[in-house]
């Protein structure tokens, strides 16, 4: 029954590791999307910035030529004016989601993204001439790759494509644009690079959250690994090597208690090794159950047993091992209690100066002692 209770509570370690390893990566993963939003808004305010400043340098160039044909107040409404109004619009009503807003992350992922797609959209339909424009969409897709959220790049994927091939099919803000087959075809193709685009974050997504899944659970078989190499296999406690690590994490003061079975020997010769294993198994069931922020178990080698205490005074110690004691002792058979079967203690002295090493000869010393006084 005890090695059943062992083997569980490892299951329940390993299942509590990789849980901690997933909050742990979505904790990590909500701060790098809020770091990445913020870029991707900026993104989004550079672009603004300079596609205003390339239209006033083309208008600038094509006055300078004598290449305006309407009057100049008409030109700069209807090139700057009115394109740099859409931007501004958009870029605001998405600030004043971003700051004053109460929606969660991942909502103003989506609010970033589409903005980001209606900005693709008024600029290309604002230099539908150059048709090169239109495939702005294709950054706009790939930008949301890095949110790892396949939903949100497939809906800016579609709203970007179906918006570029409505503004192109439907209006016709430039009357110099001459919308013949050729312009169609090539806003086609355009729609066919954005699709493309799609696909390929797509996958990309797709295949990170495999990766990342994939990192998860080496990452808690590695856990359950290390903990398998601190932990006695017979028992389910600590071993050394969990003793050492133990000791070096531990903040301040410790006392030691070593603890041994008296007649552990007769158990082996009269019961066999197999019911010996059984009493290590349960003592170990004991001390385990003992276990707390201030009491630490841990199995020395054979049947030497050692706990490690942190915040409490000699007589504290000393109180809790004569309760261990009292427990294994009450869960014996008779036989083995007429036997002299028990448990024995030796608790060092508090010394703050003393290593460990000493503090745990101290208290193999002081059981010594112990066994050495019994009657």
């Amino acid at each position: 029954m005890g090695i059943k209770k062992i083997w569980r509570r490892r299951g329940d370690e390993s299942s509590a590791a990789s849980s901690q390893l997933e909050r742990i990566y979505q904790e990590e993963s909500a701060s790098l999307e809020a770091q990445w939003r913020r870029t991707h808004l900026h993104t989004m305010f550079l672009l603004s910035i300079l596609t205003v400043a390339v239209e006033i340098a083309i208008s600038a160039v094509l006055q300078y030529n004598n290449l305006i044909t309407i009057p100049r107040l008409q030109y700069a409404a209807k090139y700057i004016g009115i394109p740099l109004l859409t931007y501004c619009s958009i870029d605001l009503v998405t600030v004043v989601l971003y700051h004053f807003s109460h929606l969660s992350g991942k909502a103003m992922n989506y609010v970033v993204s589409l903005s980001f797609a209606l900005l693709s959209g008024a600029i290309s339909m604002f230099h539908s001439y150059f048709v090169v424009v239109y495939t702005s969409g294709a950054a706009v897709i790939a930008l949301t790759t890095l949110y790892g959220d396949r939903k949100l790049t497939a809906i800016t994927a579609l709203t970007t494509i179906l918006l570029h091939l409505a503004l192109a099919f439907l209006t016709n803000w430039d009357p110099l644009l001459v919308r013949n087959d050729t312009f169609f075809i090539n806003i086609c193709l355009a729609a066919v690079i954005e699709l493309s685009v799609y696909l390929i974050s797509s996958m990309i997504v797709r295949w990170e959250a495999r990766r990342r899944q994939a990192v998860v659970l080496r990452q808690a078989e590695l856990e359950e690994l290390r903990q398998v190499a601190v932990r006695d296999p017979l028992t389910g406690m600590r071993n050394r090597l969990g003793l050492r690590q133990h000791i070096d994490d531990a903040d301040g003061e410790l006392l030691y208690a070593m603890a041994d079975i008296d007649h552990f020997k007769t158990v082996n010769d009269h019961w066999g090794h197999a019911v010996g294993d059984q009493v290590l198994t349960m003592l170990g069931n004991i001390f385990l159950s003992m276990e707390s922020d201030r009491i630490a178990a841990f199995r020395y080698g054979g049947d030497e047993f050692l706990l490690l205490f942190s915040a409490c005074t000699g007589e504290e110690a000393r109180a809790i091992c004569h309760e261990a004691a009292r427990i294994f002792s009450a869960s014996l058979t008779p036989q083995m209690r007429a036997a002299g079967v028990g448990l024995c203690f030796g608790v060092s002295t508090q010394d703050a100066a003393a290593s460990p090493s000493e503090a745990i000869c101290r208290a193999d010393q002081a059981l010594y002692h112990a066994k050495h006084d019994e009657p």
